[in-house]
């Protein structure tokens, strides 16, 4: 464990949400330090550049536990601090480092044994201490009782920060689900092994099923090609490449079925990965295609049976196309 900047500290401070208000949530720890210890004062302190602020403060004395901060001329919480490691005092009137410390006359700090508080990514935020008014020696086993307690501190951090980042997702989510809405494709998010995780109001319209049907089903129920190994290899192709778009079928909650053209991108949360599908609608294309097709044929036919030819004169590109059978008529090569 390495000491932390005061600019590092302060930004982890911030992170946490910490530093500004007491935190309620923290006071079950402080409430075991002085029941595990048999010590009357418990602390959660949080060092910055000028002041240690009191997270959580049990029975603490007057006037400091209405202001919950203190000057660092009162604090044996910054060499917990700067040293990165455990502070162990039995009696602070003679332990040389703390002389002219005003906690020792102000707020009756005697017996000391404060360990580090550490964020999620290893700074140092502060301190969790035990405090007692008179002399006292301190066992390993208080020490351990203190490191196993400020590890609970760090969990509930890692905790709030998590329901932070969940709540935000939530509403980055909320607002891309508006845009997601109105979009005319269908737009699907699925996990790694296929299973449908999100989608928007135009899937629900075309395969038939609302949004909380599909939340039950694998891609393979709605695109009988997909299966666990595709979505998983579409993942990794769209992570490092551009995918080309490719045509596949989707099929309705009703059975039938009908031609989409598919675009995929890779889509993250953390360390967790999505695959993002767009999947547009080519019934009608599909079926103009078909329509274009037909009368070629046709047209084809007549001119065959007809032992016509035919030519076309692109007159803004200076270009000729001939038949085959014009072109025997012409006598042309």
């Amino acid at each position: 464990m390495s000491p932390t900047s005061n600019q590092d500290r302060r930004a982890a401070l911030r992170r946490a949400g910490l530093g500004e208000a007491p935190d309620k949530a923290l006071d079950r720890i402080t409430e075991l330090v002085c029941s595990s210890l048999s010590v009357p004062v418990a602390l959660i302190s949080l060092v910055d550049g000028h002041r240690q602020f009191f997270a959580c403060a049990q029975g603490l004395s007057e006037p400091w536990a209405t202001r919950l901060e203190t000057p660092l001329s009162h604090s044996f919480c910054k060499h917990v601090v700067s040293d990165a490691a455990p502070v162990v005092v039995n009696d602070s009137r003679v332990d040389q480092r703390l002389g002219g410390n005003l906690a020792i006359s102000e707020l009756d700090v005697i017996a000391y044994l404060g360990v580090p508080l550490l964020a999620p990514e290893g700074h140092v935020l502060g301190t969790l201490c035990a405090v007692d008014s008179r002399p006292r020696v301190w066992r390993d086993e208080d020490t351990q009782t203190m490191t196993t307690l400020a590890g609970v501190f760090t969990d509930h951090i890692v905790l709030r920060n998590r329901t932070v980042e969940l709540e935000q997702t939530a509403e980055a989510l909320a607002r891309l689900q508006v845009f997601s809405d109105r979009s005319p494709a269908a737009q699907i998010i699925v996990d790694v092994d296929g299973r449908v995780l999100s989608v928007n109001s135009t899937a629900c319209e075309r395969l038939g099923y609302t949004a909380e049907e599909l939340a039950t089903l694998h891609l393979g129920d709605i695109q009988p090609d997909a299966t666990s190994e595709m979505v998983r290899h579409l993942l990794e192709e769209a992570r490092s490449q551009n995918v080309e778009p490719f045509e596949s079928q989707h099929r309705a909650k009703d059975g039938r079925t009908f031609p989409v053209e598919i675009s995929v991108a890779a889509t993250s949360s953390g360390e967790i990965h999505y695959l993002a599908i767009t999947a547009s609608d080519i019934t009608e294309r599909k079926r103009r295609v078909a329509d274009l097709a037909a009368r070629e044929s046709r047209l084809r036919f007549a001119l065959d049976a007809g032992a016509m030819g035919a030519w076309d004169w692109d007159v803004r590109g200076g270009r000729v196309l001939i038949s085959d059978r014009q072109a025997q008529l012409l006598g042309l090569p």
